[in-house]
């Protein structure tokens, strides 16, 4: 069975009223060589709006487990080649 992505939110005009955002869980790890504690993201899937303008869908990677805390951002252009981050 085919998986779908759901389509963006869509106006009345037909525009989108939302840009797709991404969502990441957060790893915290403390820096060997400094002994800060630092943070990497690492991007898990795609939010959207729904059409009606009420809540939203989160699309899960495929073949990823994913558990704990789970942040959005709004999406930040990449340049080509460049892998997504924050």
């Amino acid at each position: 069975m085919a998986k779908s992505t759901p389509a963006p939110a869509r106006s009345a005009q037909g525009g989108p009223t939302a840009t797709p955002q991404d969502a990441f869980i957060v790893e915290t790890y403390t820096d060997k060589g400094t002994g800060e504690e630092k943070k990497k993201y690492h991007q898990v899937g795609t939010v959207f709006a729904h059409r009606t303008g009420e809540g939203q869908t989160l699309v899960v990677t495929p073949g990823l487990s994913v558990s704990g805390e789970i942040v959005i951002f709004p999406r930040k252009p990449r340049e080509a080649g460049e892998s997504s981050g924050h």
